[in-house]
C-alpha cells in the first residue's frame, strides 16, 4: 500500500503534511508518535474516515 501527498486541513491547521509510507502485505506496521501528533488522524484519513 502506498499514500503520498496527503493532506488534512482541520481547525484551520495542516495536520499532516507530505506524508509518504509503505506497507508491505503481510507484515507488522507501527506509526509511534507524541501524544497529540496526528497518529490517529493519519490512519483515519488512510481508512477514508476523514476526507483528504
Amino acid at each position: 500500500m502506498n499514500q503520498f501527498h496527503t493532506t488534512a486541513n482541520l481547525s484551520f491547521m495542516d495536520t499532516i503534511r507530505y506524508p509518504e509510507i509503505t506497507i508491505l502485505q503481510h507484515s507488522f506496521t507501527f506509526i509511534t508518535g507524541k501524544s497529540g501528533c496526528g497518529k490517529s488522524t493519519y490512519l483515519k484519513i488512510l481508512n477514508r474516515s476523514i476526507p483528504s
